[in-house]
């Protein structure tokens, strides 16, 4: 158990290594924050930190950094909730509002936006549901024999396909194809979908578009994650962990693979909702040397994705935190407005 000078002290070092990427010396402690012992006194202390496994000692350096341990402390001494501050609050639902309602845009945005605010990667996945089902479909004529299919799934999926047509068919034909299947599928799954087919008397358009859906859906359904929209490797790339190039391929090869970092967090935040990950506490061995903040969105066992950021273990947790909290919240209200839910309301203060 930390002394209250000693936890103090601990959320200094924290702040002034995450300000400034240097080992934190005693003497620039006392004068930078007129603290009222002696140098010696804080040397004391932060050898007792260190002994205790939250600092180390870099070097021959006379400063002092953060252990995974230290970090953790100090994560766990942050207020509950953290607010965010409201200003940016406002700027950031003013970006969400400002775009169409439309999970790739809002995944690409979000991403876009922890990625900004952190000044390291995020990642989002797109929402999946447990099974994958139809909302409804919308045929759109291109040419006379060829025609745009929209499926558009449960999970606020869009997917768009070309259908090749056997022959010449106007607009108001395809929109009857349309409204005749979304009767029929609304709602369906793949084996679903299939039986249809098998057993509703159907037109040879109505067939083709049938199978062509039933393919999408059954495709989709035995992907083993969603989608992944990354952004920020500019800026975890500026961060000076990563100045040295062995230690900017290392970070480049691995968001290159943002499904397995999906996969991994996926399994780490499946109960909780919501997760920091320092160091060595993830049990991926290639991801021992970040930190994640991350988060589930949207309807929990029924639609649902991944939102979070990734940096060294020298991130600004006191603005991750809370940043990535208020996106998912958002993030959630999308997912529950194009499932027919409430309108979207103002998170409460603190989300």
């Amino acid at each position: 158990m930390l002394s209250e000078r000693q936890a103090n002290l601990l959320k200094i070092i924290v702040g002034e290594y995450v300000a400034s990427a240097a080992p934190v010396a005693s003497s620039s402690l006392v004068k930078k924050y007129q603290l009222p012992v002696s140098s010696a006194t804080v040397r004391n202390e932060m050898a007792e930190l260190e002994e205790n496994g939250f600092v180390t000692h870099p070097h021959t350096s006379a400063g002092r950094v953060p252990s995974d341990r230290g970090y953790r402390y100090y994560v766990e001494s942050l207020p509950e909730p953290l607010p965010l501050p409201e200003p940016v609050r406002r700027a950031i639902r003013r970006e969400f509002r400002q775009v169409e309602l439309a999970i790739e845009v809002w995944s690409r945005l979000a991403a876009t936006i922890l990625a900004r605010v952190v000044q390291n990667a995020a990642l989002v996945t797109a929402p999946k549901a447990p099974d994958v089902r139809l909302r409804h479909l919308e045929l759109v004529e291109l040419h006379a024999t060829l025609a745009m299919l929209i499926l558009v799934l449960r999970e606020a999926r869009v997917k768009p396909q070309m259908v090749t047509l056997a022959r010449p068919t106007d607009q108001e034909e395809l929109h009857a194809v349309s409204a005749r299947l979304n009767q029929l599928l609304a709602g369906a799954g793949p084996a679903e979908i299939a039986r249809v087919g098998r057993e509703a008397p159907l037109s040879p358009l109505e067939q083709q578009v049938l199978a062509a859906t039933q393919r999408t859906l059954a495709s989709l359904a035995s992907a083993d994650a969603g989608e992944v929209t990354l952004a920020g490797l500019a800026d975890i790339l500026g961060q000076p962990e990563f100045s040295e190039s062995r230690r900017a391929q290392q970070i480049v090869e691995l968001l290159n693979e943002p499904g397995v970092i999906a996969t991994a967090l996926a399994e780490l935040v499946r109960e909780t909702q919501f997760q920091v990950i320092i160091g060595g506490e993830n049990p991926e061995q290639s991801l021992r040397d970040y930190s994640f903040v991350v988060a589930q969105y949207g309807v929990p066992g029924e639609m649902s994705g991944l939102i979070g950021v990734m940096g060294p273990t020298r991130m600004p947790y006191d603005r991750a935190i809370p940043t990535v909290r208020y996106v998912a919240s958002l993030m959630t209200e999308l997912v529950r407005e194009v499932r027919g839910g409430k309108p979207p309301q103002e998170p409460a203060a603190g989300d």
